[in-house]
This record gives C-alpha cells, structure tokens and sequence, in this order.
C-alpha cells in the first residue's frame, strides 16, 4: 500500500505539526524558512532534521531545481552533489528533479542526446549515495509529455531513476493525466503528486482522486502519494476530500 506525505513549503514547526496531528507520516521537503530547501544553510536544514525526529517524521523526498536550467547553457554538478548533501542530512533517499529546459520553437528530439548526457551524470551521482532521482515533467523541458517521459525512463533502465506522475503538470502540457499519460508511464511511476487546484470544486476533486485511486489500486502501486495543501490552516478540509487516500 502507498504511503502519504504532505508538501513542506513554508514554516516548518507548524507544518510538521499539523501534519503529525492528521496522522501524516512523511514528507516532500521543497522549500523553508523562505528559502528552497537546497538554499538552506547546513543550521537550517538541521532544525528540520531535529523537528522530523520531534515528531517522528520521514522525509520521503526532496523537492528541489535540479536540471531546471536551458539544455544548452552551462550546467555544474554542484547543485546535485549539494542535493545529495542535504538529503542525507535529513535521512531522504529520493530527489525530484527535472530534465532541462528546450530552447522555444525547436523539436526537443533535437537535444535527446544532451539530456540524457547530463541526466546520466546526475544519476551516476545520485545513485552512488543509493538514493533515486526522481523525474518530474514540466511544460518546456525535455520530459514534458508522456512520450518523452518514457523515452527517458527506457534510457535510464536502473533503480535509481523512477518517475514522478503529477496530473496537474500533465494537463498543462495538454495532455489528459488518466486516460492519455498514466497508462504509458504507470510501469515507472514510484511517487504522485496531488496539487490544489483552485478552478476545481472539492466536488470534482474527490471524483478525481477516487478515480485515479482506481488505477494505483489496480497496479498495486506501493509508493509516495504527496498532498500539496493538508499541511496548512486548510489541512482539516483537505483531509476530507483525500478522505480515500489518508485511510489508504
């Protein structure tokens, strides 16, 4: 059965609180204290540390920037060796990032190579730390519909790269989350992401989730399923609408 984590982006006392008292017990680490959390300084990212153990919490992932940067600008490895820095502090073995931003008006296919240059680099220091990075798909980056996704996934074969399913991203891309993007990457897929999205009732949420609970269930899906939003003043409310999946 998958395990639930709510989305730290902002205080971490509080949301670490709450989430603790909605029976949460891990988390997506993307930013705070104002600050991505690759931005931290070393004292920060230890009072996440001592705050995960205050409340017997597990970082499940980190939320960061990488391979956010043009497919044909400069690209440093710091960034990831920091990446990696940060998430053994914290005791995370999984980092989300992304698969480089493609010049407008030109056929991605033209930098297939690039990327998977580089994306490989990221792993091989990724996976020297036994963690897994964890591809995210994002209008104007090479990974941005399902057939490129999975172009990547078929390159990058070991353990240490897995896909992020993130239905809000694919409908930005154009692309139907369920009926056109899940079922070509499903076989990948070892964290979902579930965002608010404020054009959509509870209503229509619920049904949303219930349905895409449907697909994960059948596939034995045993992996992160992320809320954004159940770690803030709207937590309760949230709660009942993923009603499903917190009792999962």
């Amino acid at each position: 059965m998958w395990r639930v984590a709510g989305l730290l982006t902002d205080s971490p006392e509080d949301q670490l609180g709450r989430l603790n008292s909605l029976g949460v017990a891990g988390v997506e680490l993307r930013s705070a204290f104002g600050r991505t959390i690759l931005d931290l300084p070393d004292r920060q990212v230890q009072q996440i540390r001592d705050l995960l153990d205050k409340y017997d919490m597990q970082a499940y992932a980190l939320g960061t920037d990488l391979a956010t940067m043009p497919v044909d600008a400069d690209y440093s490895m710091e960034r990831v060796h920091r990446a990696v820095e940060v998430a053994t502090r914290l005791g995370c073995e999984e980092i989300c990032g992304y698969s480089f931003k493609i010049p407008a008006r030109t056929n991605p296919d033209r930098f297939k190579g690039e990327v998977v240059e580089r994306i490989g680099q990221i792993i091989e220091v990724v996976s020297k730390a036994q963690m897994v990075y964890l591809h995210e798909n994002a209008l104007g980056y090479y990974g941005d519909v399902p057939t490129r996704v999975l172009d990547l996934a078929e390159c990058f074969t070991e353990e240490s790269f897995s896909l992020v399913f993130d239905p809000l991203s694919y409908l930005t891309c154009g692309v139907h989350p369920i009926e056109a993007a899940y079922p070509q990457i499903a076989d990948r897929v070892s964290y979902v992401r579930l965002h608010r999205d404020v054009k959509i009732s509870p209503r229509q949420r619920q049904a949303y989730v219930e349905d895409l609970l449907v697909h994960l269930q059948k596939d034995d899906f045993a992996g992160v399923i992320a809320l954004d939003g159940i770690s803030d003043q709207q937590g309760d409310k949230e709660r009942e609408s993923f009603a499903a999946l917190l009792q999962g």
